[in-house]
């Protein structure tokens, strides 16, 4: 589960903020690694002259999963904006903080 940050939440610190990015460039690393492996499966796929039904089945999954995880790398390197996500850009508008009006108290105390 991607974990999220909400606007009231205070913004990463320096430390958190490296930590962050050297994440991002492990895990792009590995989805490439992954990606490149796929590739050339495919390739060799692609290089046959004919097919067979079980290969051609092979291919389509092998490009569906090679598509997926470079959606998946895009998302890592550049979360979607007001996504929550840390590093991604907010631009919703920041709310306004609500404080409550004062108003002096109307009641009068009797003593008896």
């Amino acid at each position: 589960n991607v974990h999220t940050q909400t606007r009231h939440q205070p913004a990463l610190d320096s430390y958190q903020n490296e930590d962050l990015l050297k994440l991002r460039c492990a895990w792009s690393e590995a989805l490439e690694s992954v990606q490149s492996r796929i590739g050339e499966q495919l390739h060799s796929l692609t290089e046959k002259e004919m097919l067979t039904e079980s290969e051609e089945e092979e291919r389509g999954k092998l490009l569906e999963e090679w598509i997926r995880l470079l959606r998946e790398r895009d998302a890592v390197l550049l979360p979607k904006e007001n996504s929550g996500v840390p590093g991604a850009r907010d631009t919703r508008p920041v709310p306004q903080v609500w404080s409550p009006v004062y108003r002096p108290c109307s009641l009068t105390l009797t003593t008896s």
